[in-house]
């Protein structure tokens, strides 16, 4: 039986960036669970490196458990070629391998390549070789302005880090020394990220932004942060640079660094999600998402004590809005599929203009990529006019951000609507020529629904926003299209 071994990368870089959601670990293996099943391969395998750079050095566990696991006739999926490589010796590396085990590679934005195709093969290493050279240039062009602004005394821009004056290069030290002493909690008083989120709050430690409170996730980056140290980072690079002061020792940065990022303090990722709307729903308080629990009530020693399921906001941290919202999970999934059921029988579905625009949009991003090559060509050949070159190159990656802003903004109608459109078009099949009235509609929708396993059920609701309010509103629950 073929295997889809589907790889998904999100970088530090990515997260920082704007689509940063769209372009998540979990969003990469939803694409390339679809193109699995656009390919017709029912058996799936998932692999992801979570805050990995193609290309800065940092191994990638999962992505050389990959390509240990190859077998011949599996088909290698990711969302691009630069999730898998973005340097031409690795790229030529990982191409041979699929040679030799007949392995295939199936992008979600950019078909099928066969490594044993002298074209495709070509094609997918030229793509890498581009993604190097541009990620070289962009970071030379950085690293000079970096360092110029710093020689010239200079703002460098962007937000006030929490410990750091406006300028960005001076320390504040009513907030140092809050970061001193957590530093020291962590590493001398093995105190967790979370007691120190909830220490800071206690004390009334006021952030750099505009969250009222310190949350665990920021804490730890906070820590992790290697300004912290007096070191400039870009794409997990170091910026030689000596001029901005160091709150804690490098040493200590570093020791922070090892021990957060230690394997072992990392949950494990268990079997797959049996809950409908776990990590799927969401507080409307805090926006953060809902996991499933078990609740009692009654006395634990009390044989009468019964338990049962309900849904919580994974946030536990307080909030100025009121309390995070909770509901028993039959209550909660009963309304979420009720009305996702409505939609069906109401005839809201989505119309055919959003894949029309995604063509279009994926079409032009093809143009530009082919562009950027001929550009990448010309600027080798000798004598050509290198800041020409590098100002058609601008202008077409700022096309090529625009666009992607463009169509990340239609996928959750696209591909994680895809089940959804499927859905629905079953429905529409099963109601035949009964015609579409809204009960035989709403009826022929539980059936359809009924039919599907949770995976497929939960792969349908990821194309919607269900919202979880605090008791006391009207509508508790509401599902609405992405």
């Amino acid at each position: 039986m073929t295997t889809a071994r589907v790889y998904a990368r999100l970088s530090d870089k990515d997260k920082k960036s704007k689509g940063a959601v769209s372009d998540s670990v979990d969003y990469q293996l939803e694409q390339g669970r679809v193109q699995a099943e656009r390919d017709g391969i029912t058996r799936v395998v998932e692999y992801w490196d979570d805050d990995r750079s193609a290309w800065s050095g940092k191994p990638r566990k999962d992505w050389e458990r990959l390509r240990a696991d190859l077998e011949p006739g599996d088909v290698v999926i990711a969302r691009h070629a630069d999730r898998l490589t973005r340097d031409i010796e690795d790229a030529v590396n990982f191409a041979n391998l699929c040679r030799t085990k007949r392995v295939g590679l199936s992008l979600v934005y950019g078909g099928r390549l066969n490594m044993n195709d002298s074209r495709d093969r070509l094609r997918f290493i030229e793509d890498s070789g581009r993604a190097e050279y541009e990620s070289g240039v962009k970071s030379e062009r950085v690293q000079d302005s970096v360092q110029r602004r710093l020689a010239e005394g200079r703002d460098l821009g962007g937000s006030r880090p929490f410990g750091f004056k406006k300028d960005r290069t001076k320390i504040r030290e009513r907030e140092a020394k809050w970061i001193r002493e957590a530093y020291a909690k962590v590493l001398d008083e093995g105190v967790t990220v979370y007691a120190v989120a909830k220490w800071l709050n206690e004390e009334n430690v006021p952030t750099a932004g505009k969250a009222d409170l310190w949350t665990p996730r920021a804490v730890r980056a906070l820590l992790l942060r290697p300004r912290n140290a007096g070191v400039l980072m870009h794409k997990g690079v170091e910026v030689s640079t000596d001029k901005l002061p160091a709150i804690v020792s490098r040493k200590d940065w570093q020791a922070m660094t090892a021990f957060l990022n230690d394997d072992s303090r990392k949950p494990k990722r268990g079997p797959q999600t049996v809950h409908l709307l776990s990590g799927i729903a969401k507080c409307a308080v805090c926006g953060y998402t809902l996991a499933h629990t078990v609740s009692r009530k009654g006395r634990k020693d009390d044989p009468k004590t019964r338990a049962y399921g309900v849904y919580r906001c994974s946030n536990n941290q307080p909030v100025g809005r009121g309390t995070h919202p909770t509901m028993r999970d039959e209550a909660l999934e009963d309304a979420a599929v009720t009305q996702l059921l409505d939609l069906i029988a109401d005839g809201g579905n989505p119309d055919g203009g959003e894949a029309s625009k995604l063509r279009t949009l994926t079409a032009r991003l093809n143009e530009i990529a082919e562009d950027k090559a001929q550009a990448t060509a010309m600027g080798l050949m000798r004598g050509a006019n290198l800041r020409a070159v590098q100002a058609r190159l601008d202008e077409l990656e700022a096309e090529r951000e625009a666009r992607e802003a463009e169509r990340d903004a239609l996928l959750s109608d696209t591909a994680s609507g895809a089940a959804f459109d499927e859905f629905r078009e079953y429905v529409r099949a099963n109601v035949g020529e009964k015609g579409w009235g809204y009960m035989v509609a709403r009826n022929a929708a539980w059936e359809v629904w009924e039919e599907y396993d949770i995976q497929r059920q939960r792969a349908i609701l990821r194309g919607f926003e269900v919202k979880l309010h605090p008791t006391g509103e009207t509508d508790r629950v509401t599902v609405t299209r992405r």
